[in-house]
Parts: structure tokens; sequence; C-alpha cells
């Protein structure tokens, strides 16, 4: 049990390499001395390029109380994954020795309150349970004495890729106990050049907790990540579906429903958009889940020349050069027998591979990138046609 005190308090998960966000982080912290401690909940690693400075610097930084996340132990235990093979290499084998030291749950005392510290190794149910972190918590740990010790902690800390949340659970049916599950977002590659992390400040009795965003740069990333000569499925994969080249010309949508109404509300926006953006596309990728069979091998048929990723242990990533039976899977035969969104990511490229259009289901985003004034006009009169919609311009 480690005794922390401290007026303020912050929390962040999920780094996933990206030095320019921890910086931005940090540029945060550093300006309110109030903060004397991190609370970081690991995934700290990734393939952003800069693992092994970002060990360093939170290993040595002694405001930072660390966790390891899933990119940790896979670091550890290297299996097939070429990424995570040559990470441990540029770490050295002293590098992994210390992060063997460093725990995957741990248990803090702040102020006679106890806090658990663990990380969620469920990324995909992670955005269908949002809003239900008690259940995604006491599913995931269901075998553990964490989960069966009911109103113990009074704040569990719980990263988890993509969600910022504060939830409170109140003991039934007497109302003498509560406690707090938070997730703190992360300082991954963000959508709108934000990073994302949790505030706690403590003045008496009193807690306050606070979701913060604050500002990023996420081009230079990707281009640090282009610089590296990593193809453009790892860096569309990797840190979503950015404008390299700037935010001038960028249109970003969002759906209002999940990928299950897709059917019902986004048909005719996903019809006309893809018919429009198809006029300048040469490749296309998709990003599908591996046990998705049936969808892999209608891609290949539809592609006949791919290349073909494995982007993790769940997910693989298929892409080729747009051909007319493409055009008619796009544009026509895009929902599943549910009548939901096929593909779980999609790209498109022009003829020298620099991104036009991407989408996301889980996240349902898309984005338009290098818009002349022209198009720009068309695609918000598209967008104009449906209140299911909302949409962010950069000009």
């Amino acid at each position: 049990m480690i005794d922390v005190k401290a007026n303020k308090l912050a929390i962040i998960s999920d780094i996933n390499g990206n030095m320019y966000a921890l910086n931005s982080f940090l540029d945060y912290v550093n300006a309110d001395p109030q903060i004397e401690y991190v609370i970081n909940l690991g995934n700290f690693i990734g393939y952003g390029g800069f693992s092994k400075e970002i060990f360093d610097l939170i290993t040595t930084d002694q405001r930072f109380i660390n966790i390891i996340g899933p990119n940790e132990y896979r670091i550890m235990n290297p299996k097939d994954d070429k990424d995570s093979m040559s990470i441990r290499e540029e770490f050295g084998e002293p590098r992994i020795q210390q992060l063997k030291n460093i725990p995957g749950v741990m248990e803090i005392q702040l102020y006679d309150k106890k806090f658990l510290m663990m990380h969620s190794n469920r990324y995909l149910d992670s955005y269908s349970l949002e809003k239900r972190l008690k259940f995604l918590f006491m599913d995931e740990y269901k075998d553990t004495h964490y989960a069966q010790q009911h109103f113990v902690y009074d704040y569990i800390l719980y990263g988890c890729r993509g969600i910022s949340e504060v939830s409170t659970y109140i003991e039934q049916p007497f109302k003498r106990k509560a406690e707090v599950i938070i997730s703190p977002g992360d300082l991954y590659m963000h959508f709108y050049n934000t990073i994302c992390f949790c505030l706690m400040e403590f003045n008496g009795s009193k807690v306050d907790i606070t979701i913060k965003n604050e500002k990023t740069n996420t081009n230079k990333m990707v281009e640090k990540i282009i610089s590296m000569n990593r193809d453009h499925i790892s860096v569309l994969s990797n840190y979503g579906y950015f404008n390299v080249d700037g935010d001038k010309g960028t249109l970003i949508i969002e759906l209002l429903h999940d990928e299950t109404m897709f059917s019902q509300y986004y048909k005719h926006f996903w019809e006309q958009s893809i018919e429009f953006i198809l006029k300048e596309a040469e490749y296309v990728g998709f990003d599908i889940p591996k046990k998705d069979e049936k969808i892999a091998k209608e891609l290949k048929e539809s592609l006949l020349v791919y290349s073909e990723h494995n982007r993790n242990r769940e997910f693989c990533q298929i892409e080729g050069k747009i051909n007319d039976a493409v055009k008619k899977l796009l544009s026509k035969n895009y929902l599943d027998q549910d009548q939901s969104f096929k593909w779980s990511e999609i790209w498109l490229l022009d003829k020298n591979k620099n991104l036009l259009f991407s989408f996301l289901k889980y996240d349902g985003k898309c984005q338009f990138c290098d818009l002349d004034e022209e198009k720009m006009a068309y695609m918000k009169s598209i967008v104009a046609k449906s209140d299911q919609l909302i949409y962010r311009v950069y000009e």
C-alpha cells in the first residue's frame, strides 16, 4: 500500500508511445504546482516511436505512480507481433526487467480514501459497455478478489481507452457507502487534436473530479510515424483518420446514433458521400474482426489484388486498389445481415496514397480531408439534409 498526500491528483491512461501528447499533458501539470502526483493507468508503450523515452520519463519523474496495461504485457511476452519485438529490442534487457517490476494492479491510500488502479484488457467491450464501467469491471475481474469485494474501495481507477467517465455507485439498501469508478480517457491520438485526462482536487472533505480536454497536435505524431517508414495501414489503424497535411479543408461528421441504427438513419448520407469521394479515390482499406471470415472473403474476392495485415489479436486489415466490384460493395452492399455497417473501419486514399476519407464505425465519425470551397459546400449540403448528423469544419 502506497500512502500519498497531495492537494491535486492527475489521472492518465493510454499514452501509447505518443510523446507529443504526453508533453501537452505535462505542460498542463507543470503549470499547476498543486498537482503533486500523476496516476498512470498503463498502456504507455505504443507504436508511435517514443516508447523508450516515455518509459524513462515516467519511471524517473517522482510524480508518477505507474501500473502496466496490455501493451506492456505484450512487450514482456512477445509472440509473432513484429512491432512488439521491435520495441522490446529498442528497450534493451535492463528496461525489460524494470518493466517486469511494475504491477498490473495497485492499491494506494489518499486522504484516508482507498484507491484501486487497474487497466481493462477488453478494448472491444469498452465500446458496447460505455457508461457501464461498473459492469465491465465486475465482469472482467469476476474471478479476482477485487471484484468480489463490494464497496471496499472509495475510488476505482480503471483505464479504458476511448472512455472518459466518472460513475458513482451507492450501497443498497443502507446507502452508507459509495464507490466512484473513473476512466480518465486517454492521451492517444484524438480526433479533435485533444488529450483527455482526469483531475481530482481534495479540499478537506470535498473532492472535485473533472475530466479535462487539452489541445495537442495530432499531425506531429502522424508525421513522426511516416518518417519511420511505417506504411499507411499502420498510420491509419494506430492513430485514426487524421489530415496529415494540416487542418484546413477538413470536415468531421459525427453520427448521433450507433452502428445498429445505420440502416434507419444514414443510408442516404453514406451513399451520396461515398459516390462523391470515389471520384478521386484509387485505394481503399478495411479494418475487420478476424472472426468475420465471410466478410474477409468478400473483400478479397472484390479487390482481386490486395495486401493483408494483422493489426492485433482481434482485427486484421485488408487494402487494395479500387475497381468496379469494390465501388459496388461500398455504395450498395455495405450493410451486413443485421443491417449494421459491415466494417469496423474504412479509409479511401488518392493515387498518391494521401488520405481522402475515413470512417470509424464504433466512434460514429467520418472525416473528409483536403476539401476545397466547392467540395466543402457540397458535403455540407448533404449533411444539412439530416438532423441525425453534426459536423465540424477546419478552415
